[in-house]
Formats: C-alpha cells, structure tokens, sequence
C-alpha cells in the first residue's frame, strides 16, 4: 500500500512495517466547534471546566425531571395492569 501524490511517494506500507517520507497534520473543522472557536480561544483551563461542570450539572437536572415525570406516567399504568 503506498501514498502518492504528484508523482512522489509520502509512506509505503508493506508486511506491517512503514516507511515514512513526510507526514502533515490537517485541521478537520467540526462545524459545532467552528461555531464557538472564539469562545474557545479566550478560554483558560478553570473556565472550561466549570462551563463542563455546568452543563453536567444542567444534564443532571434534566435527568432527574425527566425520571421523575417517567416515573408519574408509567406509576398508574403499571398499577392498572398489575390490578388487572
């Protein structure tokens, strides 16, 4: 296996051993990541992870509204079959 490009060889692959000639790292930009790149520029480690330790904690609340309103749905209709 080998890459070529313009005529030039950058790696060849043979028998599970490589050979490198040039390697170049390319930005893949995820578009969530592209919407908040300024944000994420002006942020230090303590900030990202306190907006991190905001969001588990909004995750957590949405959770646990979700468990309870689950629970007060499926509570009659559990009762109802198991009375029936």
């Amino acid at each position: 296996m080998q890459f070529i490009s313009q005529e030039a060889t950058f790696w060849t692959r043979e028998e599970a051993l490589s050979d490198l000639a040039a390697v170049k790292f390319i930005e893949l930009g995820e578009r969530e990541v592209e919407e908040v790149r300024h944000v994420l520029a002006e942020e230090n480690f303590f900030s990202r992870t306190l907006r991190h330790l905001t969001e588990l904690k909004v995750c957590c609340v949405a959770y646990k509204l979700f468990s309870v309103l689950m629970s007060r749905i499926c509570q009659p209709i559990v009762t109802a079959l198991v009375s029936a």
